[in-house]
């Protein structure tokens, strides 16, 4: 099983502009709350998680190693969040 990383820093900068932190979208992911996953259209290499947090799509890149999944950041999406049917508000 590969193991969850980010930036401690990132996370901080997350937490205080928009309200979300890698360890509530950690444990979305690890508990199987994950709305999808897609290749990440702007970045060869990434893919995304999609997942609803305070009934929004959240989107959330990541690079895939060998024993690690890295997040890279999190940001509110209104086209993921009107493509899943989701409140957004």
């Amino acid at each position: 099983m590969k193991y969850l990383n980010w930036s401690s820093e990132k996370n901080e900068i997350l937490k205080a502009k928009r309200g979300i932190s890698f360890e509530e979208i950690a444990y979305l992911i690890e508990s199987g709350q994950i709305l999808g996953i897609e290749e990440n259209p702007g970045r060869p290499n990434q893919k995304i998680y999609i997942v609803e947090i305070e009934s929004y799509a959240v989107i959330v890149p990541f690079v895939e190693k060998d024993n690690e999944i890295f997040l890279k950041t999190a940001f509110p999406s209104r086209k993921y969040t009107k493509r899943y049917g989701l409140k957004g508000e």
